[in-house]
């Protein structure tokens, strides 16, 4: 069942708008599909590449992904080539469909007609999760948190071409700004307790040896909006931040005492919330880390080298600007209330509320 709500006229209270909405059957190629043929996930092609937004792309545990047409709830085509269940996916920017699986590999597909462009190979173990730097412009389309207020008065349901035309072109202006003129790069997580950094539209090596230190699987990666930090959340307990361009490891944030289910970037980059199995929500300022990381992309190879500090695993000696760093970063807020693990989170686009939900059943709605 999926729940729709309604937030009142005050903005306090919310209220069950709807349990079901929907609009076209159920999509399945054959009347057998649904059996032993899990969805595990599921991405929008981008808005400035698809005014109707009417193509969905799926990933099944059978090791396929399918590509629907959700006006007509036909397929367009079926992608296979994984060995083992496809676990994550993402549609890019320039139409290209980036797929993790637990055979291990990371594989990149041309949308139109499923053809494979390369397979990045890394990882010792399953491949768990994906991000790219341009996530939260892909999401949010036509939406700039900067003039939100503009934004509401915009008809988006409509049809009438000029609209949609308008949409478009606003999507694809705030991609192309947040992407610049360098491909988009690409963050996995895996069972092997690393992370991998790539640029898959233009090459298959990575752009930095796989980045190392947590102790546990990763189980979610995210790049922060502007692209230029990495969190990710791992069974070890903790929330690590890295440089996005880089892979460089920048800082671990301790406070969970379970395993890390998934992390989500305020709208600003200057936050992360995580969520975990010790039933808490936590919110974690990394306004320094964003400060101390544009102060290092200015800088020479060499000075870059000597102001990146080694992980905590490595046991090594820290700089000086590390300490003053590590003294600045800390938990912002402890968000308690759920009763049980916490495996649903995320942050609103317009950095305005935090939404939690786990398996205590409770959906829980936080004012940022």
């Amino acid at each position: 069942m999926i729940c729709l709500w309604k937030q009142s006229d005050t903005g306090n209270d919310w209220s069950l708008f709807s349990t079901r909405h929907l609009i076209k059957p159920q999509l399945s190629s054959t009347p057998a599909s649904s059996k032993g043929r899990w969805i595990r996930s599921i991405s929008w092609r981008p808005l400035h590449l698809d005014g109707e937004c009417r193509q969905l792309a799926v990933a099944y545990q059978d090791c396929s992904i399918v590509i629907w047409d959700t006006f007509t709830g036909q397929s367009v085509h079926t992608i296979t080539g994984h060995d083992k269940p496809v676990v994550a996916i993402r549609w890019g920017g320039t139409d290209l469909i980036y797929s993790a699986s637990q055979d291990r590999t990371i594989r990149v597909w041309r949308s139109k007609d499923g053809v494979l462009c390369r397979t990045l190979n890394l990882h010792g173990h399953w491949v768990n999760c994906l991000a790219l730097s341009t996530d939260y412009v892909l999401r949010t389309g036509a939406f700039d948190p900067a003039c939100a207020q503009l934004v509401k008065t915009v008809p988006v349901l409509s049809k009438d071409p000029e609209i949609t035309s308008k949409l478009v072109e606003t999507a694809k202006s705030l991609y192309e700004k947040v992407k610049g003129s360098n491909p988009e790069r690409l963050v996995a997580g895996s069972d092997d307790n690393t992370l991998s950094l790539w640029q898959p539209e233009v090459d298959k090596k990575p752009l930095s040896p796989r980045m190392t230190g947590h102790q546990g699987v990763v189980n979610d990666v995210k790049f922060s909006p502007n692209g230029r930090l990495l969190a990710s959340a791992s069974f070890d307990h903790s929330v690590k931040i890295w440089d996005g361009f880089t892979g460089q490891f920048l800082a671990t944030m301790f406070g969970h005492v379970q395993d890390v289910y998934l992390v989500s970037w305020s709208s600003d980059s200057r936050l992360v919330v995580s969520c975990s199995k010790d039933s808490t929500v936590k919110v974690w300022s990394i306004g320094e880390v964003r400060r101390w990381n544009q102060e290092a992309l200015t800088t020479s190879e060499e000075q870059r080298k000597k102001q990146i500090f080694a992980s905590d695993v490595a046991g090594k000696k820290r700089s000086n600007s590390s300490r003053v760093y590590q003294r600045k970063r800390h938990l912002l807020h402890d968000l308690p209330g759920h009763s049980d693990a916490v495996y649903a989170l995320d942050w609103s686009p317009d950095g305005q509320y935090v939404v939690s939900g786990g398996k205590d059943r409770i959906l829980k709605l936080w004012r940022a």
